[in-house]
């Protein structure tokens, strides 16, 4: 039932911290299609995006994940099938990955 409710999710694991400047959706509405090459029509509309969890302290360079709930489903899934054909990307030689966001059990 978890998962379900997560089905609009995607998880974009490596985007360094502080990268999206203050606004996250702009951020990504900008930059995501161009990094996985895909023509969005329309384009990309979110009910929300951010990261999980709290800033780390430890200065550690391993970034927080981003959560992005999109709000037209057909657009989540054309960006799992292009980043399981052709992931991982790049952004200024930072490898990232999209996944979809299941739930710990389902992990």
């Amino acid at each position: 039932m978890e998962d379900r409710s997560r089905r609009d999710n995607i998880r974009i694991l490596g985007i360094p911290e502080n990268k999206e400047g203050s606004d996250m959706q702009a951020f990504l509405t900008s930059t995501l299609p161009k990094m996985i090459s895909l023509d969005f029509d329309p384009l990309l509309e979110f009910q929300r995006a951010h990261r999980i969890g709290p800033k780390r302290s430890d200065n550690s360079s391993r970034p927080r994940p981003i959560i992005v709930c999109l709000l037209r489903h057909n657009q989540t899934c054309q960006i799992l099938q292009v980043a399981r054909n052709h992931g991982p990307f790049r952004i200024d030689q930072h490898k990232i990955r999209i996944t979809a966001d299941y739930s710990k059990e389902t992990n």
